[in-house]
């Protein structure tokens, strides 16, 4: 993740049996974008404000939301229940 004046940090996706990879820029997108406003990230100053470990946590949802995809055919995003059974 890069940003203006700050470190840039770093981030391995999940590993994951590939099936498809229809709809897995929207569902990574979608992901970014939910983590965001959970986080109570809704305006440009607050997204240059927020933390580095929360921002890396709303990008590692994200990814893991886009690797979950990518194993089911189609774009089948995963459901908030998969999303948490995958986080452990």
């Amino acid at each position: 993740m890069a940003r203006p004046g700050r470190p840039l940090l770093r981030h391995t996706p999940p590993t994951v049996t590939v099936a498809d990879t229809v709809g897995a820029g929207d569902s990574l997108a979608a992901g970014f974008l939910t983590g965001l406003l959970e986080a109570g990230v809704t305006t440009r100053a607050a997204l240059d404000a927020v933390e580095d470990d929360v921002l890396a946590r709303v990008v590692a949802d994200a990814s893991l939301v886009a690797a979950l995809c990518c194993t089911k055919v189609g774009a089948d995003p995963p459901t908030r229940d998969e999303l948490a059974a995958a986080r452990g």
